[in-house]
């Protein structure tokens, strides 16, 4: 017997596996048993749905008033930058107000002094330091101090009171720049939530138009399983009336021998293109051709020898 080699050897292993198969299916083809079909379909195509948890009222509206807000926000600032400007604009002239003032008061002080070193030494010069007269320039000194002090404080008080007003004009403006903005918010809010809500209910929308898709799909591929079973089955039950018909015409001894000849006839198919020598190989494997050949595989066996090819042909 010529050497096979590993790769050919292995296929023709391939070759009796496919054999097997076909020498199988004449088994299920007379078979005298109802098997009940199967059919390479899934029972459900197991298609996944959407799940949807709508948001609540409370979460939209936070939402929409967070979006207002990031609206609101640039505008809140701008308001906000004014307002701190106005108010440094007042404290740098309520501080230049007051050191104007406190230069008056400091030079209305020192000419007071002055005025009063001056009397002294005239009084002293003229020997009146003592005298009644003393007491009456001072007094007239004194007075225009207290006239001009008390012109200089209405000054102050006149000028402080339209910095209070300037002070005043921004604070009013800005807590109705505060509430106009406050205002706009809210609309901004419920306007953003009413968009909130359409487009939840949008999305509530097209998940149940997908889901129900879904629903459909599952329906029709049940449908068209339950058609192709239905068609199996019938198939099947008209393979097993054929098959016992033919059982009842022919009997047990020629049911076999018909189911023999044609598994004889699918392994002449099988092993007509071998050599003879890889043909003898492949009944070696197993016994399984021996067992469903029967009474044939002796006739089998004395054709392989004789209508194969040898090797050296």
């Amino acid at each position: 017997m010529a050497t096979i080699t590993q790769e050919r050897l292995a296929e023709l292993h391939d070759m009796y596996e496919r054999l097997k198969l076909r020498v199988l299916q004449v088994d299920e083809k007379y078979s005298l048993e109802y098997h009940e079909p199967t059919i390479d379909m899934p029972e459900s195509l197991n298609l996944k749905k959407l799940t949807y948890t709508p948001k609540s009222e409370s979460q939209l509206r936070q939402e929409a008033t967070r979006q207002a807000a990031a609206t609101i926000i640039s505008k809140q600032r701008a308001v906000d930058s004014s307002y701190a400007a106005k108010l440094k604009s007042v404290s740098t002239k309520r501080a230049q107000l007051q050191l104007k003032y406190n230069t008056i008061f400091a030079e209305l002080r020192q000419t007071y002094s002055e005025n009063c070193d001056k009397l002294t030494r005239k009084l002293v010069n003229n020997g009146l330091l003592f005298s009644s007269l003393n007491n009456t320039e001072r007094s007239k000194e004194l007075s225009r101090f207290n006239q001009k002090n008390y012109a200089e404080t209405e000054r102050q008080i006149a000028e402080t009171e339209i910095i209070d007003g300037e002070e005043s004009a921004a604070d009013s403006a800005y807590k109705a720049a505060c509430a106009s903005l406050e205002k706009e918010q809210a609309a901004l809010a419920d306007k953003a939530y009413d968009k909130l809500v359409e487009a939840e209910a949008k999305l509530k929308s097209s998940i149940d138009k997908y889901n129900n898709s879904l629903e459909e799909k599952e329906q029709k591929y049940q449908a068209s399983r339950a058609k192709t079973l239905l068609s199996a089955q019938r198939a099947e039950t008209e393979r097993l009336q054929s098959a016992m018909k033919s059982y009842a015409e022919l009997g047990e001894t020629g049911y076999r021998n018909l189911i023999c000849k044609q598994k004889y006839a699918i392994c002449q198919d099988a092993f007509w293109p071998l050599r003879r020598s890889e043909a003898q190989t492949v009944l070696t494997f197993d016994s399984f051709l021996r067992t469903h050949l029967e009474s044939y595989y002796t006739a089998f066996t004395d054709w392989i020898n004789t209508a194969l090819l040898p090797d050296n042909n």
